[in-house]
């Protein structure tokens, strides 16, 4: 036993002498055997060998060092671990020096890529050229959907890049690729594949296919191909960019409708930057082939029921004690007779300048803003376009005093103007009227769990380019004048009620001049009393001319959403009378790969004590490994054709795209329509 000990000590000595002199750094190596072979400066591992240097640990069954040529020969059940990134091979031939070699059947896994290849070369400490690759976000050695490519270049736990890719599922080629790439970065959008065949009763089969990946880690692109049944074939792209300070998006799609025989397009490309600390630009616009195709044929849900286009470009200076912007700005409207959309209003510019609040002398505070806008307009629709100078402008100043400690008064006293030159037909005439306005708002807090806001506010109009009020109008120069109340309790942490209500001062010339004095009273309730249960009511009621029930809207919500959920919402409308609109939802899983949600739309008649079923959806998630798989069944009322019935089914890839909060609320500013 200490003969061995001794041999032990003296074979650690050597390891150490030679790692020294021949790798100018420490090696750690454990084995079953160590043996040296001095003749041909060749040192062996074998059985369960490990061996740790330069953060990188590698583990085989079988490890020949060249000492001389500084060269490693690892075989059987290899594996090397370097940086958080592992990769397994038959075997590795590797100069440590250089950090160059050889990986003969490797397999790795990085941020939900599993990644194989037959023959892998490391070409640097980070860059790797493979070939005959397969790469899959499903972990079986035989993957339900993978890419094969015929090369690879890998860049250590940042990038893969494919060439000359076709998509599989199962052994089923699908799509093909000439170059495909993908961040290896946890928290980067991975690929991703969308597969949705359908049968509407109006178009017939459908199949819509989406493919999602990046191109860079800021540049990303979505490309469209739709079977859109007796429509056609329908192909589109989104290509988007977010970076630090500039961002854009660009979307498009075409098909050639056979139904109604046009081709039809839309093209909405989207851009802001911030230029320098207190600079930004924003733009959009909107090309559209007719005011039809976002109802029908959106596939990124942009404002569906809109058939106007938009675009506009800004230029906005925001500073810490004002605000400038610069706006041209452009809508159309689709004219019938020429089959084309035309403008209708215009903005060239629009300038808008806001001074933030400030305090003046005494306490006194102080907001202003003014627009200024040089614009083309269109008040009839066979009308010529015309432009029209306008300037508006808003000074008002306030003050806070506080009588009790509960109790505050605010007086507030404000002048404002609207200029321009020309009428709504295009004639010149240039005027000027000038608004005078003023209030008080006292707010009483009666207790720590109530307040209460009394608002009185009264605004006159001048006459033509005149600072004389225009008394001799029917309401004598007098546009508003009111008394408002609102009254907030927080009757406990979780329930919360409103009361608000007005009513209207003005007298008028004409004593047969009827106004509703009392506006609707309103009462809303929100109570949280659980994590799980949330209702929601608002009712509202007339006062004047008499007190009746108006309107009621009620939203309960039980459970969790993304785990079981039951949801009821009422809206009732005293106009309708005895008809009131339900909407019913709820969701669970059946079994930890299956979940059910169910949706309806419906109508229910006092008079007649029925229930007519607007619309309802029924949809079925299966979780399969690797892929998500859905099934969605919607019915809906249409008023000539009665029920019509579609059939939609979705096929995706699963991805471990991290939920960022940050990135998605930025997403939204950028991106409206999402």
């Amino acid at each position: 036993m200490k003969k061995l000990f001794i041999k032990i000590i003296l074979f650690s000595s050597i390891i150490t002498i030679f790692s020294t002199i021949s790798f100018a750094y420490d090696i750690d190596i454990k084995a079953d055997v160590l043996e040296y072979r001095q003749e041909s400066d060749l040192l062996l591992a074998k059985g369960n060998v490990s061996i740790l240097w330069q953060n990188k640990f590698l583990q085989a069954d079988e490890v020949e060092f060249e000492l001389q040529n500084k060269f490693i020969n690892a075989r059987g059940n290899v594996s090397i671990e370097e940086d958080g990134n592992i990769i397994f091979a038959d075997s590795i031939s590797y100069y440590y020096d250089e950090e160059k070699g050889e990986l003969i059947k490797t397999r790795a896994a990085s941020n939900m890529a599993f990644i194989q290849s037959e023959k892998m070369q490391r070409l640097d400490k980070y860059n790797f050229a493979a070939s005959k690759t397969i790469m899959s976000n499903c972990d079986l050695d035989d993957p339900h959907t993978s890419f094969k490519a015929s090369r690879a270049v890998l860049r250590q736990g940042k990038r893969i890049t494919l060439y000359n890719a076709v998509f599989y599922i199962a052994h089923v080629p699908v799509f093909y690729f000439p170059v495909l790439t993908r961040s290896l970065e946890r928290g980067k959008e991975p690929f991703t594949v969308s597969v949705e065949p359908g049968y509407s009763q109006e178009a017939g089969v459908s199949l819509k296919t989406t493919v999602g990946f990046s191109i860079t880690e800021n540049l990303s692109d979505e490309l469209f191909l739709d079977y859109l049944g007796k429509s056609g074939t329908g192909y589109g792209t989104q290509l988007d960019y977010a970076g630090e300070i500039t961002k854009f998006s660009v979307y498009g799609y075409n098909i050639n409708d056979e139904i109604v025989g046009i081709q039809r397009w839309a093209i909405r490309p989207s851009f802001w930057s911030r230029v320098a600390d207190i600079w930004t630009i924003q733009s959009q616009a909107e090309f559209l082939s007719d005011p039809d195709f976002n109802n029908i044929f959106s596939r990124n849900n942009w404002n569906r029921v809109s058939n106007n286009p938009h675009s506009f470009a800004a230029f906005t200076r925001s500073g810490t004690s004002s605000n400038i912007m610069f706006v041209f700005e452009k809508y159309d409207y689709y004219n019938e007779q020429t089959k084309a959309f035309e403008p209708y209003q215009l903005a060239v510019p629009r300038i808008s300048y806001t001074l933030y609040p400030r305090k003046l002398f005494w306490d006194i505070s102080n907001n202003f803003n003014v627009l200024y806008n040089y614009a083309g307009e269109k008040y009839i629709s066979d009308g010529e376009l015309f432009y029209k100078n306008t300037v508006v402008f808003e000074d008002a100043i306030s003050k806070n005093f506080r009588a009790l400690n509960n109790l505050t008064f605010t007086p507030y006293l404000g002048i404002g103007g609207n200029f321009y030159d020309k009428d709504d037909l295009g004639n010149m005439d240039e005027s000027m009227f000038l608004t005078y306005s003023g209030g008080l708002n006292t707010r009483l807090r009666p207790s720590n769990w109530m307040d209460w806001n009394f608002d009185y506010s009264i605004a006159a109009i001048t006459d033509r380019n005149s600072f004389e009020i225009d008394r001799s109008s029917g309401n004598y120069g007098i546009t508003k004048e009111k008394i408002a109340y609102s009254n907030y309790m927080y009757i406990t942490d979780n329930l919360t009620v409103r009361n608000v209500v007005s009513y209207d001062l003005r007298k008028f010339r004409d004593s047969s001049e009827q106004i509703t004095r009392w506006s609707p009273i309103e009462n809303e309730l929100v109570y949280l009393p659980k994590s799980y249960l949330s209702i929601y009511i608002r009712q509202t009621q007339t006062l004047d001319p008499s007190v009746k029930f108006e309107g009621l809207q009620s939203e309960i919500t039980i459970g969790r959403t993304e785990i079981a959920y039951i949801k009821l919402g009422i809206f009732y409308e005293e106009i309708k009378r005895d008809v009131i609109d339900n909407v019913l939802g709820f969701g669970l899983w059946l079994t930890p790969k299956w979940r059910l949600d169910y949706n309806m739309r419906s109508i229910s008649n006092f008079k007649t004590q029925a229930i007519n079923i607007n619309e309802y959806e029924i949809k079925l998630y299966r979780d399969l490994h690797c892929y998500n798989f859905g099934a969605t069944v919607r019915v809906r009322k249409d008023l000539y054709q009665g029920y019509i019935h579609d059939f939609y089914f979705m096929f995706n890839l699963k991805t471990n795209m991290s939920f960022n909060r940050q990135k998605r609320e930025e997403a939204e500013l950028f991106y409206p329509w999402k």
